[in-house]
């Protein structure tokens, strides 16, 4: 029961990164853009 809850907990904190470094690129894409594009 403890290993099956952290790693699910692992998991939610995998998410988390994935779409905050989603965010980051998104980001960086626009701002690359605006001064290269």
């Amino acid at each position: 029961m403890g290993n099956r809850k952290t790693s699910l907990f692992n998991q939610q904190i995998k998410q988390d990164n994935i779409s905050e470094l989603q965010s980051i690129t998104e980001v960086f894409n626009i701002v690359f853009h605006r001064f290269c594009g």
